[in-house]
Protein backbone atom coordinates (compact mmCIF):
# COMPACT_ATOMS: atom_id res chain seq x y z
CA UNK A 1 0.00 0.00 0.00
CA UNK A 2 1.11 3.35 -0.71
CA UNK A 3 -0.59 6.19 -0.02
CA UNK A 4 0.29 9.69 -1.97
CA UNK A 5 -0.66 13.27 -0.40
CA UNK A 6 -0.95 15.72 -3.81
CA UNK A 7 -1.13 19.63 -3.33
CA UNK A 8 -2.71 21.63 -5.37
CA UNK A 9 -3.48 23.46 -7.63
CA UNK A 10 -2.13 27.34 -7.33
CA UNK A 11 -2.56 30.15 -7.67
CA UNK A 12 -6.43 30.51 -8.03
CA UNK A 13 -6.23 33.59 -5.68
CA UNK A 14 -5.11 35.73 -9.07
CA UNK A 15 -8.12 34.39 -10.63
CA UNK A 16 -10.52 35.63 -8.04
CA UNK A 17 -8.52 39.36 -7.68
CA UNK A 18 -8.88 39.62 -11.53
CA UNK A 19 -12.62 37.94 -12.43
CA UNK A 20 -13.66 38.36 -8.89
CA UNK A 21 -14.95 36.20 -6.40
CA UNK A 22 -17.27 34.32 -8.09
CA UNK A 23 -15.56 33.35 -10.78
CA UNK A 24 -12.72 32.14 -8.74
CA UNK A 25 -15.23 30.02 -6.55
CA UNK A 26 -16.49 28.28 -9.83
CA UNK A 27 -12.86 27.47 -11.25
CA UNK A 28 -12.04 25.82 -7.55
CA UNK A 29 -15.14 24.03 -8.19
CA UNK A 30 -13.86 22.67 -11.84
CA UNK A 31 -10.43 22.35 -10.25
CA UNK A 32 -12.02 19.82 -7.42
CA UNK A 33 -13.91 17.81 -10.42
CA UNK A 34 -11.22 17.63 -12.97
CA UNK A 35 -9.26 16.22 -9.91
CA UNK A 36 -11.93 13.99 -8.74
CA UNK A 37 -12.50 12.82 -12.53
CA UNK A 38 -8.52 12.21 -12.54
CA UNK A 39 -8.28 9.73 -9.87
CA UNK A 40 -11.16 7.97 -11.02
CA UNK A 41 -10.21 7.50 -14.07
CA UNK A 42 -6.82 6.32 -12.41
CA UNK A 43 -9.18 3.56 -10.48
CA UNK A 44 -11.13 2.54 -13.42
CA UNK A 45 -7.68 1.58 -15.42
CA UNK A 46 -6.54 -0.20 -12.21
CA UNK A 47 -3.94 2.10 -11.25
CA UNK A 48 -4.94 2.94 -8.50
CA UNK A 49 -7.63 0.63 -5.92
CA UNK A 50 -8.53 4.07 -3.79
CA UNK A 51 -8.32 7.51 -3.81
CA UNK A 52 -9.78 9.97 -1.10
CA UNK A 53 -9.50 13.68 -2.12
CA UNK A 54 -10.26 16.92 0.02
CA UNK A 55 -9.54 20.49 0.84
CA UNK A 56 -7.35 21.72 2.66
CA UNK A 57 -7.05 25.10 2.17
CA UNK A 58 -8.26 27.98 0.11
CA UNK A 59 -6.37 26.50 -3.08
CA UNK A 60 -5.17 23.16 -2.35
CA UNK A 61 -6.16 19.45 -1.73
CA UNK A 62 -4.98 16.66 -0.42
CA UNK A 63 -4.99 13.25 -2.23
CA UNK A 64 -4.89 9.94 -0.12
CA UNK A 65 -4.07 7.29 -2.86
CA UNK A 66 -4.05 3.05 -2.46
CA UNK A 67 -1.93 1.79 -5.01
CA UNK A 68 1.01 -0.93 -5.78
CA UNK A 69 2.61 1.40 -7.85
CA UNK A 70 6.71 1.75 -7.73
CA UNK A 71 8.31 5.00 -7.20
CA UNK A 72 8.82 5.75 -10.79
CA UNK A 73 5.26 4.62 -11.73
CA UNK A 74 3.61 7.08 -8.82
CA UNK A 75 5.86 9.87 -10.55
CA UNK A 76 4.84 9.01 -13.53
CA UNK A 77 1.20 9.99 -12.19
CA UNK A 78 2.23 12.89 -11.01
CA UNK A 79 3.40 14.30 -14.14
CA UNK A 80 -0.15 12.53 -15.70
CA UNK A 81 -1.85 14.96 -13.21
CA UNK A 82 0.27 18.38 -13.55
CA UNK A 83 -0.35 17.87 -17.10
CA UNK A 84 -4.25 17.35 -16.77
CA UNK A 85 -4.16 20.35 -14.20
CA UNK A 86 -2.37 22.74 -16.53
CA UNK A 87 -5.44 22.55 -19.67
CA UNK A 88 -7.72 25.52 -20.02
CA UNK A 89 -10.68 25.53 -17.62
CA UNK A 90 -13.95 27.56 -19.22
CA UNK A 91 -15.39 29.66 -16.18
CA UNK A 92 -18.46 31.49 -17.74
CA UNK A 93 -17.09 33.40 -20.93
CA UNK A 94 -13.67 33.24 -18.95
CA UNK A 95 -11.17 30.90 -20.34
CA UNK A 96 -8.57 29.84 -17.22
CA UNK A 97 -5.83 28.48 -16.78
CA UNK A 98 -3.95 27.65 -13.52
CA UNK A 99 -0.23 26.80 -12.51
CA UNK A 100 -0.60 23.46 -10.41
CA UNK A 101 2.13 21.70 -8.34
CA UNK A 102 2.28 18.52 -6.24
CA UNK A 103 4.33 16.98 -2.91
CA UNK A 104 4.93 13.37 -2.75
CA UNK A 105 5.23 11.34 0.16
CA UNK A 106 5.13 7.60 0.71
CA UNK A 107 3.87 4.92 2.97
CA UNK A 108 5.90 3.29 4.65
CA UNK A 109 9.01 4.90 3.10
CA UNK A 110 8.14 8.28 4.01
CA UNK A 111 5.85 7.67 7.51
CA UNK A 112 3.49 5.26 8.42
CA UNK A 113 0.83 7.76 10.31
CA UNK A 114 -1.28 10.53 8.51
CA UNK A 115 0.58 13.15 10.10
CA UNK A 116 3.92 12.37 9.36
CA UNK A 117 2.96 11.77 5.72
CA UNK A 118 1.05 14.86 5.34
CA UNK A 119 3.96 17.40 7.26
CA UNK A 120 6.57 15.49 4.98
CA UNK A 121 4.34 16.30 1.31
CA UNK A 122 4.41 19.73 2.35
CA UNK A 123 7.89 19.55 2.89
CA UNK A 124 7.87 17.99 -0.42
CA UNK A 125 5.13 20.60 -1.83
CA UNK A 126 7.71 23.55 -0.93
CA UNK A 127 10.23 21.91 -2.88
CA UNK A 128 8.62 21.66 -5.73
CA UNK A 129 6.89 25.33 -5.30
CA UNK A 130 10.82 26.79 -5.35
CA UNK A 131 11.31 24.69 -9.02
CA UNK A 132 8.39 26.84 -10.13
CA UNK A 133 4.62 26.47 -11.26
CA UNK A 134 4.06 22.64 -13.26
CA UNK A 135 6.65 20.98 -11.50
CA UNK A 136 6.11 18.14 -8.82
CA UNK A 137 8.51 16.57 -5.74
CA UNK A 138 9.05 13.54 -4.17
CA UNK A 139 10.18 13.88 -0.03
CA UNK A 140 13.29 13.91 0.61
CA UNK A 141 15.58 13.93 3.92
CA UNK A 142 17.56 16.71 2.05
CA UNK A 143 14.04 18.59 1.01
CA UNK A 144 13.20 18.30 4.87
CA UNK A 145 16.51 19.52 6.27
CA UNK A 146 16.33 22.42 3.75
CA UNK A 147 13.02 22.96 5.60
CA UNK A 148 13.75 23.25 8.79
CA UNK A 149 16.73 25.60 7.83
CA UNK A 150 14.21 27.74 6.13
CA UNK A 151 11.97 27.64 9.35
CA UNK A 152 14.65 28.75 11.69
CA UNK A 153 15.94 31.19 8.82
CA UNK A 154 12.72 32.87 8.79
CA UNK A 155 12.42 32.75 12.65
CA UNK A 156 15.50 34.63 13.28
CA UNK A 157 14.55 37.01 10.51
CA UNK A 158 13.36 39.55 12.99
CA UNK A 159 17.41 40.58 13.25
CA UNK A 160 16.67 43.19 10.77
CA UNK A 161 14.36 44.57 13.65
CA UNK A 162 17.28 44.30 16.24
CA UNK A 163 19.64 46.11 13.67
CA UNK A 164 21.72 42.73 13.41
CA UNK A 165 22.64 42.65 9.80
CA UNK A 166 25.08 45.04 8.22
CA UNK A 167 25.72 46.76 4.93
CA UNK A 168 28.49 46.20 2.26
CA UNK A 169 29.54 48.07 -0.82
CA UNK A 170 30.67 47.08 -4.23
CA UNK A 171 32.77 50.03 -5.76
CA UNK A 172 31.42 51.46 -9.27
CA UNK A 173 34.47 51.84 -11.46
CA UNK A 174 34.47 54.94 -14.16
CA UNK A 175 35.47 53.17 -17.53
CA UNK A 176 36.83 56.83 -18.79
CA UNK A 177 39.59 57.49 -15.95
CA UNK A 178 39.39 54.27 -13.57
CA UNK A 179 38.42 56.19 -10.88
CA UNK A 180 35.36 54.94 -8.29
CA UNK A 181 32.23 56.80 -9.23
CA UNK A 182 29.82 55.35 -6.39
CA UNK A 183 29.29 51.56 -4.72
CA UNK A 184 26.31 49.62 -4.49
CA UNK A 185 24.92 48.88 -1.07
CA UNK A 186 23.81 45.17 -0.34
CA UNK A 187 22.53 43.55 3.03
CA UNK A 188 24.72 40.97 4.81
CA UNK A 189 23.65 38.84 7.47
CA UNK A 190 26.68 37.08 10.29
CA UNK A 191 24.67 35.37 12.03
CA UNK A 192 26.25 34.49 15.76
CA UNK A 193 25.25 30.81 15.65
CA UNK A 194 25.10 29.83 11.46
CA UNK A 195 27.69 32.55 10.61
CA UNK A 196 27.48 34.11 7.42
CA UNK A 197 24.21 33.45 5.47
CA UNK A 198 24.20 34.48 1.74
CA UNK A 199 21.47 36.96 0.68
CA UNK A 200 20.54 33.94 -1.99
CA UNK A 201 18.93 32.16 1.16
CA UNK A 202 17.45 34.54 3.30
CA UNK A 203 16.04 37.37 0.49
CA UNK A 204 13.70 35.16 -0.54
CA UNK A 205 12.24 34.06 2.49
CA UNK A 206 11.63 37.89 3.58
CA UNK A 207 9.78 38.26 0.38
CA UNK A 208 7.18 34.87 1.44
CA UNK A 209 7.58 37.07 4.76
CA UNK A 210 7.15 40.29 3.93
CA UNK A 211 10.52 41.64 5.57
CA UNK A 212 11.66 42.76 2.39
CA UNK A 213 10.65 46.56 3.04
CA UNK A 214 12.11 46.29 5.94
CA UNK A 215 15.19 45.08 5.10
CA UNK A 216 15.63 47.79 2.23
CA UNK A 217 15.09 50.39 4.56
CA UNK A 218 17.70 49.38 7.19
CA UNK A 219 19.95 49.48 3.96
CA UNK A 220 18.90 52.83 2.48
CA UNK A 221 19.45 54.43 6.32
CA UNK A 222 22.78 52.61 6.96
CA UNK A 223 23.68 53.35 3.29
CA UNK A 224 23.13 57.50 3.50
CA UNK A 225 25.11 57.51 7.43
CA UNK A 226 27.66 55.42 5.94
CA UNK A 227 28.12 57.25 2.64
CA UNK A 228 27.11 60.63 4.24
CA UNK A 229 30.21 60.82 6.22
CA UNK A 230 31.84 60.38 3.20
CA UNK A 231 30.46 63.16 1.47
CA UNK A 232 31.19 65.32 4.51
CA UNK A 233 34.74 64.59 4.20
CA UNK A 234 35.07 66.53 0.80
CA UNK A 235 35.14 63.28 -1.37
CA UNK A 236 32.53 62.48 -4.39
CA UNK A 237 30.93 59.26 -4.39
CA UNK A 238 27.55 58.37 -4.68
CA UNK A 239 25.58 55.11 -3.38
CA UNK A 240 23.11 52.84 -5.09
CA UNK A 241 20.22 51.02 -2.61
CA UNK A 242 17.83 47.91 -4.73
CA UNK A 243 14.36 48.76 -4.57
CA UNK A 244 11.10 45.85 -3.98
CA UNK A 245 8.56 45.90 -6.01
CA UNK A 246 6.57 45.81 -2.08
CA UNK A 247 8.64 49.18 -1.54
CA UNK A 248 7.54 50.57 -4.59
CA UNK A 249 3.78 49.62 -4.69
CA UNK A 250 3.78 51.84 -0.94
CA UNK A 251 1.81 54.46 -1.84
CA UNK A 252 4.20 56.27 0.90
CA UNK A 253 7.57 55.13 0.00
CA UNK A 254 8.85 58.49 -1.71
CA UNK A 255 7.80 59.85 1.51
CA UNK A 256 9.74 57.75 3.45
CA UNK A 257 12.78 58.20 1.39
CA UNK A 258 12.43 62.00 1.50
CA UNK A 259 12.31 61.60 5.56
CA UNK A 260 15.67 59.04 5.81
CA UNK A 261 17.30 61.46 3.62
CA UNK A 262 16.53 64.83 5.58
CA UNK A 263 17.59 63.05 9.03
CA UNK A 264 21.02 61.51 7.94
CA UNK A 265 21.40 65.49 5.55
CA UNK A 266 22.60 63.15 2.49
CA UNK A 267 21.85 65.03 -0.94
CA UNK A 268 19.44 63.21 -3.17
CA UNK A 269 21.75 63.70 -6.53
CA UNK A 270 23.88 61.08 -4.67
CA UNK A 271 21.39 58.13 -3.81
CA UNK A 272 20.35 56.08 -7.00
CA UNK A 273 17.46 53.49 -6.39
CA UNK A 274 17.67 50.32 -8.30
CA UNK A 275 15.02 49.00 -10.11
CA UNK A 276 13.90 45.59 -11.98
CA UNK A 277 12.70 46.31 -15.59
CA UNK A 278 10.08 44.19 -15.05
CA UNK A 279 9.19 46.57 -11.83
CA UNK A 280 10.13 49.67 -14.25
CA UNK A 281 7.49 48.69 -16.84
CA UNK A 282 4.86 47.41 -14.08
CA UNK A 283 1.33 48.62 -15.07
CA UNK A 284 0.53 50.00 -11.75
CA UNK A 285 -0.56 53.82 -11.00
CA UNK A 286 1.53 53.57 -7.99
CA UNK A 287 4.32 52.19 -9.17
CA UNK A 288 4.75 54.21 -12.44
CA UNK A 289 3.38 57.83 -9.47
CA UNK A 290 6.51 56.70 -6.61
CA UNK A 291 9.17 56.60 -10.06
CA UNK A 292 8.42 59.90 -11.17
CA UNK A 293 8.18 61.54 -7.32
CA UNK A 294 11.52 60.22 -6.46
CA UNK A 295 12.77 61.34 -9.88
CA UNK A 296 11.14 64.94 -8.94
CA UNK A 297 13.14 64.99 -5.43
CA UNK A 298 16.55 64.66 -7.67
CA UNK A 299 17.32 61.18 -6.56
CA UNK A 300 19.24 59.04 -9.88
CA UNK A 301 16.66 55.93 -10.91
CA UNK A 302 18.45 52.65 -12.57
CA UNK A 303 17.54 49.79 -14.00
CA UNK A 304 18.55 46.62 -12.82
CA UNK A 305 19.11 43.44 -14.18
CA UNK A 306 18.43 44.88 -18.18
CA UNK A 307 18.97 42.10 -20.28
CA UNK A 308 16.88 39.40 -18.18
CA UNK A 309 13.40 40.51 -18.79
CA UNK A 310 11.11 41.34 -21.91
CA UNK A 311 10.93 45.28 -22.01
CA UNK A 312 12.94 47.12 -24.52
CA UNK A 313 15.00 50.22 -24.71
CA UNK A 314 12.27 52.18 -26.59
CA UNK A 315 9.61 51.93 -23.81
CA UNK A 316 12.26 52.83 -20.82
CA UNK A 317 12.79 55.42 -22.80
CA UNK A 318 8.88 56.99 -21.76
CA UNK A 319 10.29 56.26 -17.94
CA UNK A 320 12.41 58.95 -15.92
CA UNK A 321 15.70 57.01 -15.54
CA UNK A 322 18.99 57.44 -15.65
CA UNK A 323 20.98 54.69 -15.82
CA UNK A 324 20.95 50.99 -17.88
CA UNK A 325 22.77 47.98 -15.74
CA UNK A 326 23.87 45.59 -18.02
CA UNK A 327 23.28 42.26 -16.55
CA UNK A 328 25.67 39.38 -15.79
CA UNK A 329 24.55 37.14 -18.17
CA UNK A 330 25.46 39.34 -20.50
CA UNK A 331 29.00 40.24 -19.77
CA UNK A 332 30.28 36.33 -18.92
CA UNK A 333 32.92 35.33 -21.86
CA UNK A 334 31.49 38.85 -24.07
CA UNK A 335 35.05 39.08 -25.38
CA UNK A 336 34.73 35.46 -27.24
CA UNK A 337 31.07 35.47 -27.92
CA UNK A 338 29.81 37.34 -30.91
CA UNK A 339 26.44 36.76 -30.31
CA UNK A 340 26.27 38.63 -26.92
CA UNK A 341 28.53 41.27 -27.99
CA UNK A 342 26.08 42.03 -30.85
CA UNK A 343 23.50 42.29 -27.88
CA UNK A 344 25.68 44.51 -25.56
CA UNK A 345 27.19 46.36 -28.75
CA UNK A 346 23.37 47.24 -30.24
CA UNK A 347 22.33 48.14 -25.84
CA UNK A 348 25.15 50.91 -25.55
CA UNK A 349 24.47 52.29 -28.67
CA UNK A 350 20.72 52.72 -28.00
CA UNK A 351 21.09 53.28 -24.35
CA UNK A 352 23.79 56.60 -25.61
CA UNK A 353 21.55 57.54 -28.16
CA UNK A 354 18.66 57.55 -25.57
CA UNK A 355 20.62 59.81 -22.66
CA UNK A 356 20.68 56.78 -20.41
CA UNK A 357 24.54 55.77 -18.53
CA UNK A 358 25.08 52.39 -19.07
CA UNK A 359 26.72 50.39 -15.65
CA UNK A 360 28.05 46.86 -16.58
CA UNK A 361 28.02 43.95 -13.73
CA UNK A 362 29.56 40.97 -12.85
CA UNK A 363 33.18 42.07 -14.70
CA UNK A 364 35.85 39.58 -13.77
CA UNK A 365 38.29 39.62 -16.33
CA UNK A 366 40.23 41.89 -18.16
CA UNK A 367 38.95 40.75 -21.44
CA UNK A 368 35.43 41.46 -20.41
CA UNK A 369 36.79 44.94 -19.11
CA UNK A 370 38.35 45.80 -22.41
CA UNK A 371 35.46 45.28 -24.30
CA UNK A 372 32.77 46.73 -22.58
CA UNK A 373 35.60 50.01 -22.74
CA UNK A 374 35.86 49.90 -26.49
CA UNK A 375 32.08 49.52 -26.51
CA UNK A 376 31.69 53.18 -24.34
CA UNK A 377 30.44 51.71 -20.89
CA UNK A 378 30.61 54.30 -18.52
CA UNK A 379 30.70 52.35 -15.55
CA UNK A 380 31.85 48.52 -14.47
CA UNK A 381 31.39 46.58 -11.31
CA UNK A 382 32.82 43.02 -10.25
CA UNK A 383 35.09 40.83 -8.93
CA UNK A 384 37.97 42.27 -11.37
CA UNK A 385 38.07 45.39 -9.07
CA UNK A 386 36.24 43.77 -5.94
CA UNK A 387 33.43 42.27 -4.17
CA UNK A 388 31.28 43.88 -2.14
CA UNK A 389 33.81 45.26 0.90
CA UNK A 390 32.88 46.63 4.74
CA UNK A 391 32.41 50.55 4.62
CA UNK A 392 36.13 50.67 6.60
CA UNK A 393 37.53 48.68 3.40
CA UNK A 394 35.40 51.90 1.02
CA UNK A 395 37.04 54.43 3.29
CA UNK A 396 40.64 52.78 1.98
CA UNK A 397 39.89 52.56 -0.92
CA UNK A 398 39.10 56.28 -1.30
CA UNK A 399 42.39 57.33 0.40
CA UNK A 400 45.23 56.01 -1.93
CA UNK A 401 47.81 57.21 0.15
CA UNK A 402 46.88 54.15 2.63
CA UNK A 403 47.35 51.69 -0.47
CA UNK A 404 50.92 52.85 -0.58
CA UNK A 405 52.73 50.47 -3.90
CA UNK A 406 49.42 49.93 -5.57
CA UNK A 407 49.07 53.19 -7.25
CA UNK A 408 51.35 54.78 -9.96
CA UNK A 409 50.80 58.20 -8.47
CA UNK A 410 49.45 60.34 -6.01
CA UNK A 411 46.19 61.23 -5.83
CA UNK A 412 44.84 64.33 -8.04
CA UNK A 413 42.86 66.54 -5.63
CA UNK A 414 40.41 67.52 -8.30
CA UNK A 415 39.87 63.42 -8.37
CA UNK A 416 39.90 62.16 -5.49
CA UNK A 417 38.21 58.58 -6.32
CA UNK A 418 41.21 57.72 -8.53
CA UNK A 419 42.01 53.76 -8.85
CA UNK A 420 43.90 53.51 -11.44
CA UNK A 421 42.60 50.79 -13.72
CA UNK A 422 45.95 49.62 -15.85
CA UNK A 423 43.98 48.28 -19.21
CA UNK A 424 43.35 50.59 -22.63
CA UNK A 425 40.75 52.60 -22.43
CA UNK A 426 40.59 52.85 -26.59
CA UNK A 427 36.84 53.85 -26.30
CA UNK A 428 34.48 54.44 -29.02
CA UNK A 429 33.78 58.05 -29.41
CA UNK A 430 30.15 59.66 -28.63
Amino acid sequence: MRRLPVHGPEPVQEHQDTFGHKAGDNLLKKVAARLSGFFEGERQDGRVSEALLAPVGGDEFLAIVRCKSSEADVEARAEKLLERMGEPYEVGSSRMIVGASAGLALCPTHGSDYETLLMNADIAMYEAKRRGRGNYALFTPDAAEMMQERLAIEHELVAVREGRFSVHYQPKISCVDGSIMGVEASVRWSHPVRGYISPGKFIAIAEETGLVPDIGLFVLERATHDIGRILAEGLAITVAVNVSVLQLEDPNFSDTVAAILAKAKFPSKALELEITESMAMRDSEVVQQQIHRLRAMGINIAIDDFGTGYSNLAMLARLPIDTIKLDRSLVQNVATSPEKQAIVRTIMGLARSFGFKTDVEGVETHPELDFLVREGADMAQGFLFSPAVPIETVNLLLRPRGLEGLLKDSPDPKEPNVLRYPGNFRRKKA
